[in-house]
């Protein structure tokens, strides 16, 4: 990416505390289910939106009920034009129920399963943002 967006450097850090974490288990389980990026959803046709397993913006609790995206994507949100251009074509690509978005998790490589699936998740995410 070539812009510091409030978005982008919420991932770094979401990113950097996995990498803290070092652990697996039960916590790290819980604290990755809320920091760690499980999906990026396209807002408003312009901004990228990183969700954590919950559906909601990293660092949000599950807690928070009925949000409407529109309302983080400038708080929260990459500008689309910041992306790979595979990345933004990852996000107009697949099944029409879930266009616009992309998912990090493959197959149930959960990266708190370990240091390996972590690391694999880790370079997915880097990847598709170009970090």
């Amino acid at each position: 990416m070539s812009t510091t967006s409030s978005g982008e450097r919420i991932l770094r850090a979401s990113l950097e505390l996995m990498t803290a974490v070092g652990k697996t288990g039960r916590n790290a389980a819980l604290m990755m289910r809320l920091h760690a990026p499980y999906c990026a959803k396209l807002i408003g046709g312009d901004r990228v939106l990183v969700l954590n397993r919950a559906y909601k913006p990293l660092g949000l609790p599950r807690a928070v009920d009925h949000l409407a995206y529109e309302d983080f994507a400038i708080g929260h949100g990459i500008p689309l034009s910041d992306l790979p251009l595979a990345a933004r074509e990852k996000l107009s690509a697949g099944d029409p129920a879930e266009v616009n978005v992309h998912f990090y998790l493959e197959g149930g490589d959960e990266p708190w399963a370990g240091s390996a699936a972590r690391a694999a998740y880790m370079g997915r995410v880097r990847e598709f943002f170009d970090l």
